[in-house]
């Protein structure tokens, strides 16, 4: 023998409910019949619209869970424009090639609002005799990071045309302070996403050819190797999937 069960949102709730399976309500009653087995019967119960728009609330999340795009699992580090200055457990630090006996001059590098939103600022002037670059690099505090579950670095970058850029790794294979895995930035003036693979860091004054990303001790914009006065403008620094 069924019984008909309705209820009032407020006033009850359906606690022997285990299973529902929804189907059309056929004796011209208005609502959803939701069939629940609990014990060895079934009952039929009445959902309220109140159920219904919140059974409709979590397809609409879940729809939207699963069709977030693959940015939702990348990895800021810095977000300037998100007003993120840098990750929990990185910290940016600034320096020419004067630490090296070079002559070329770092502005102190500051946060800038440009049209596009804030960003950190590499300005000054790069003289290649003796030395040749300026830069700002964000170091992990802990010494190292474990970076291979991402697929590479993600920069979002403006600078005028005209200058020479880099992105710089540097790992525990890197024991000189002039040795680096790099790789050259293309910019064309305006604000521009750039992703850059693992395999796009070329090795320089190490063994290791290619960069052991589990042993990641910082990342860093380079301005370099050309006589030029930079002004890159860094919005955002992340890794991505």
């Amino acid at each position: 023998m069924k019984e008909d069960v309705s209820f009032d949102a407020e006033r009850a709730e359906p606690q022997y409910i285990c299973s529902v399976e929804i189907d059309a309500w056929s004796s011209g009653q208005t609502g959803t019949q939701a069939r629940a087995g609990w014990g060895g019967g079934r009952r039929d119960f009445l959902l309220r619209p109140y159920y219904i728009q919140q059974m409709n609330y979590l397809i609409a999340f879940l729809a939207l869970a699963a069709a977030l795009p693959l940015y939702a699992q990348d990895l800021p580090l810095a977000d300037f424009q998100a007003g993120l200055t840098s990750a929990p457990g990185w910290s940016w630090r600034g320096f020419a090639d004067r630490v090296m006996g070079g002559r070329s001059d770092l502005v102190e590098p500051g946060i800038v609002n440009t049209p596009d939103g804030l960003a950190l600022r590499l300005a000054g002037k790069v003289v290649t005799r003796g030395g040749g670059f300026i830069q700002v690099r964000l170091d992990n505090e802990a010494g190292r990071f474990d970076a291979s579950a991402y697929a590479g670095v993600e920069l979002t970058l403006s600078a005028p045309p005209g200058g020479k850029y880099y992105a710089f790794l540097r790992t525990k294979d890197n024991v000189f302070p002039w040795s680096y895995y790099g790789a050259l930035l293309e910019l064309g003036g305006g604000i521009q996403t750039i992703r850059l693979p693992w395999s796009a860091f070329k090795a320089e004054s190490t063994m290791r050819k290619a960069p052991r990303v589990q042993y990641m001790e910082n990342i860093a914009l380079v301005a370099a190797y050309l006589d030029f006065e930079p002004d890159l403008k860094i919005y955002r620094v992340g890794l991505y999937r």
